[in-house]
C-alpha cells in the first residue's frame, strides 16, 4: 500500500460538506472516492505548516509484471549500444560478416556476479575468461569466478596493477617524480603534464618508469618546442630544474609492465634523438627565413573562400588598429606600435615548426621575433 497527501482539509469541503473542485481533482488523479480518504495532520510538515490537517489516501498498488532479468537485458542492450559507438576502427573477417572494432576481438569476458552473461559480440561469445599481459605474467588466460573477483585476480597474477584509472594516474605522477628527482630535477607542474597524465593513464595499466636523457645541445631550442616534441610523439614527461628555471636533458618514459631499464632506455632515447633533430632542423629554418619572408608566404593560405588569405586578414586588422585605438584613447606612439604588430601578428603560421605543431602558434611568433631584433 501507499498514502498520498492531498490539498488541505480545510480547502476540500464546502460549508454544505460537499467536496470542492480541489478535492475532486485530487481524487480524479488517483482514482479514488470521498469515502477512501481520511483527516490528519503532517507529522513531517514545517513549523509554518504544524497543526495543518490534510486530505490523505491510502490505497493498494497493484503488484507490476516481473521485467526481464538483467543478464536478458544486457544481451540485448550491451550489442547495441557497441554498435552505436562511432570511432577509428579495424575491420576483419568473422564468419559471413566483416566485423569492426578498434582492435579485433578475440575474447569478451561479461558478468553479473558469478554468472556469465553469454553476449555475443562481434562473432565471439562471452564467458569467463579473460587474458592478461603477454610479459611478466605468471600465467595469460585467467578464470574470474565473479565480477567483484575481477580486479584482485588481475593485480594477483601480476597483469594489472592498478586497474582503477584514478589510482593508477596517482601511481603514474608518484613514478614521473620520483624518476626526475634521481637526475637532480622535478616534473615540470603545468597543465601540460596534467594532459599528459591522463593520456599515459590511458594507455599503460602497470606503469613503470624509465628515465632517459637526450644531447644537451638541443636545449637551445625553446623549451616550448623540447616540451611538445617530448609530450606528442612520445608521451614524456620533461625535467626541469628543481626551481623551475630551465629544462634539464632528461625525461621520464612511463613502460607498461616491467621491463629492462636499459633496453629500454637506449630505445627510448634513440626514438627522441631523431624527434629532436627534425624539430632543430625546422628550427634552423625557420631562423634563417626573415619575418616578412614567412609573413608574405600567408598569401597562399586561404583563411576563408569569402575573406580571402590569411594576409588579407592581417591587412583587415592592421586597418582597424588606428580608429579603434583612438576610439579608446589610446596614445600615437601605442597605435603606432599596434599597427606595426598587427602587419605580422601570423607570420609564424607560414614556419615549418608551427605546421609541425600547430599548438606553437603565437608561441613561436615571440621566439623568432625576439631573434630578428
Amino acid at each position: 500500500t501507499e498514502t498520498i497527501r492531498g490539498p488541505p482539509a480545510a480547502k476540500c469541503y464546502d460549508d454544505d460538506g460537499a467536496p470542492t473542485k480541489a478535492v475532486q481533482g485530487f481524487l480524479k488523479k488517483n482514482g479514488a472516492s470521498v469515502d477512501d480518504l481520511t483527516i490528519a495532520v503532517d507529522p513531517s510538515a514545517g513549523k509554518k505548516d504544524a497543526g495543518v490537517e490534510y486530505v490523505w489516501l491510502k490505497r493498494d498498488v497493484p503488484a507490476t509484471a516481473a521485467g526481464p532479468s538483467l543478464a536478458a537485458a544486457l544481451q540485448e542492450s550491451v550489442p547495441k549500444a557497441l554498435a552505436n559507438v562511432s570511432w577509428k576502427t579495424m575491420r576483419w573477417d568473422q564468419g559471413e560478416k566483416h566485423k569492426s572494432y578498434p582492435r579485433p576481438v578475440r575474447w569478451v569476458l561479461s558478468m553479473h556476479g558469478e554468472t556469465p552473461l553469454g553476449l555475443s559480440l562481434f562473432g565471439v561469445t562471452s564467458g569467463k575468461t579473460t587474458v592478461g599481459a603477454r610479459i611478466g605474467s605468471e600465467e595469460p588466460k585467467l578464470e574470474v569466478s565473479s565480477a567483484e573477483s575481477y580486479a584482485d585476480v588481475l593485480s594477483s597474477k601480476g597483469h594489472v596493477s592498478f586497474l582503477v584509472p584514478t589510482e593508477r594516474r596517482a601511481e603514474i605522477r608518484r613514478i614521473a617524480e620520483h624518476v626526475a628527482s634521481t637526475v637532480g630535477g622535478r616534473v615540470p607542474p603545468t597543465a601540460d603534464t596534467e594532459s599528459l597524465l591522463d593520456e599515459v593513464t590511458g594507455l599503460v595499466e602497470s606503469p613503470e618508469g624509465v628515465s632517459g636523457e637526450f644531447d644537451a645541445s638541443f636545449l637551445a631550442l625553446p623549451r616550448p618546442v623540447l616540451e611538445i616534441v617530448m609530450k606528442k610523439h612520445q608521451r614524456y614527461f620533461a625535467v626541469e630544474k628543481e626551481d623551475g628555471s630551465a629544462l634539464l636533458p632528461s625525461f621520464v618514459a612511463i613502460a607498461n609492465q616491467p621491463c629492462d631499464p636499459s633496453a629500454c632506455r637506449t630505445g627510448y632515447e634513440k626514438v627522441l634523438q631523431a624527434r629532436l633533430e627534425d624539430a632543430l632542423f625546422y628550427y634552423e629554418a625557420d631562423r634563417s627565413t626573415p619575418i616578412e619572408e614567412h609573413n608574405a608566404r600567408l598569401d597562399g593560405t586561404v583563411f576563408h573562400p569569402r575573406l580571402g588569405t590569411l594576409l588579407d586578414k592581417c591587412k583587415r586588422v592592421q586597418a582597424l588598429v588606428q580608429p579603434v585605438g583612438k576610439l579608446v584613447g589610446c596614445s600615437d606612439e601605442a597605435i603606432a606600435q599596434a599597427e606595426d604588430a598587427s602587419a605580422y601578428m601570423s607570420f609564424d603560421l607560414a614556419s615549418q615548426v608551427v605546421m609541425e605543431f600547430p599548438t606553437l602558434a603565437g608561441t613561436m611568433a615571440s621566439h623568432y621575433a625576439s631573434a630578428a631584433g
